[in-house]
C-alpha cells in the first residue's frame, strides 16, 4: 500500500501545505515596502576612526585628574589609628577573652599532650634518637605525676 495515495495522507498534507501557504499579493507588498526604504542614514553609518578625535590618543576624560580629598583627611586618618592602637595595646585590661586565648592547646583538651608524646616517642625510637626519647620519658613521667 503506498501511503503517498492514501486518503489520510493526502488530508495531513493539504492541512500542511495550506498552513503554510501565503497570498503572493501580501509578499510582493511587503517586498516593495522595503524596496522603498532610503539607505542607511548618514547617524547609522559606522564611525571611521581615522577622522575620529580617538585617533590622537587617549581620551580627555581619563586625563582629568581631580583630587577631591580634603588636606586633613590623612591627618585624621593617622591620628585615627594611633589613638585605637594606644588604647587597644596600652590602656585596655586583659578580659576573659584574652585569658582564653592565652591558654595552651594542651590545657583544652584532656589528654591530647600525652597522645603527642606517645606518638613522638614510637617515631624516635623507629629514628634511633634516644636523647629525644629520654626528653618523652621525662614529660611523660611528669604529667603521670600531675594527674
Amino acid at each position: 500500500m503506498n501511503l503517498s495515495r492514501s486518503a489520510g495522507f493526502k488530508l495531513f498534507r493539504n492541512l500542511l501545505t495550506a498552513s503554510i501557504r501565503c497570498e503572493p499579493s501580501s509578499i510582493h507588498l511587503q517586498s516593495r515596502s522595503y524596496a522603498r526604504k532610503s539607505t542607511l542614514d548618514p547617524d547609522d553609518a559606522p564611525i571611521r576612526f581615522s577622522t575620529s578625535g580617538a585617533v590622537h590618543g587617549i581620551a580627555d576624560i581619563r586625563r582629568i585628574d581631580v583630587d577631591d580629598t580634603p588636606w586633613y583627611q590623612s591627618i585624621a586618618v593617622v591620628g585615627s589609628v594611633a589613638v585605637f592602637l594606644i588604647y587597644f595595646c596600652v590602656l585596655r585590661e586583659e578580659n576573659d577573652i584574652d585569658i582564653e586565648l592565652d591558654k595552651n592547646l594542651y590545657d583544652r583538651v584532656e589528654g591530647l599532650e600525652v597522645t603527642n608524646l606517645n606518638v613522638a616517642r614510637k617515631y624516635f625510637l623507629e629514628q634511633g634518637n634516644s636523647l629525644e626519647v629520654n626528653k618523652i620519658d621525662v614529660r611523660l613521667k611528669e604529667l603521670a605525676a600531675k594527674k
